[in-house]
């Protein structure tokens, strides 16, 4: 842990009520135990950050957007109007055959930049997992434990997917293919549709217009399936509006 230096996260992260350096001086006596509701604090999200790699299973039950059409980053929509996450059960765990994307598998463990140019460990110390009656302790003696290195690893490797999705977006806005659109409802047969949703998607028309060599730098780099699975998963805004539906049937 001699690298990791002791001090303040910079900026926020999403979900995490009280990020702190991973330190053996402050955390030498914690760590992390498995919980009923481990995802208890994402109950008044409306969507969860995803990466690139993720999109051929989230597609199967979210709908993926894009944050931007200038700084585009792709979330996996998870609430409809009311800030209440359609997911979670009456007990706040996740519905168990529903992809968990890898941003909330990786919690309490993330990573944040530290200086200009260093990242830095990260536990949210006031997740429900965290307690000083640990399963799996922060530290086996001066050192990680070897659950928190293969958490870390993961919170790595998260981090890396971050990196490629940057990229992915970035070819996004190169081609100009992400469009500004938006989701309908209609409560009533004679009703008037009211929007409930704004939205950045790729546009399937320009990606379907492209030419040969661009499709095939996009196929070969693997971008392309992502792109279909995106504008595939759109399909799952009808299942969202069911869900709330549901929902608010009681």
């Amino acid at each position: 842990m001699n690298d990791i230096q002791r001090g303040i996260v910079e900026g926020k992260l999403f979900l995490y009520e009280k990020p702190e350096m991973l330190a053996i001086e402050d955390h030498f006596d914690l760590g992390v135990s498995p919980v009923d509701a481990p995802y208890a604090n994402t109950r008044n999200a409306r969507a969860i950050p995803l990466t690139q790699t993720e999109f051929s299973m989230a597609q199967n039950d979210y709908p993926i957007i894009f944050t931007d059409l200038k700084n585009p980053s792709p979330l996996a929509i998870v609430g409809l109007i009311e800030d209440d996450n359609l997911f979670l059960n009456e007990k706040d765990q996740w519905e168990p055959y529903a992809y968990q994307p890898a941003y909330l598998r990786a919690y309490p463990f993330a990573f944040a930049r530290h200086g200009e140019d260093q990242m830095a460990v990260v536990i949210d110390r006031a997740s429900s997992m965290v307690s000083d009656q640990a399963q799996y302790p922060f530290f086996d003696d001066k050192e990680l434990s070897e659950h928190s290195k293969k958490m870390i690893d993961f919170a790595a490797k998260f981090v890396s997917e971050r990196r490629r999705t940057e990229m992915f977006c970035e070819k996004l806005v190169e081609l100009d293919l992400l469009t500004a659109q938006h989701v309908s409802h209609q409560t009533a047969p004679d009703a008037e549709p009211t929007v409930v949703a704004n939205y950045v998607s790729i546009n399937a028309e320009k990606l379907t217009a492209l030419d040969k060599d661009t499709v095939y730098e996009l196929h070969t780099s693997g971008m392309l399936a992502a792109m279909y699975a995106q504008i595939n998963s759109t399909d799952n805004w009808n299942y969202l509006l069911q869900r709330r539906a549901r929902k608010l049937a009681g």
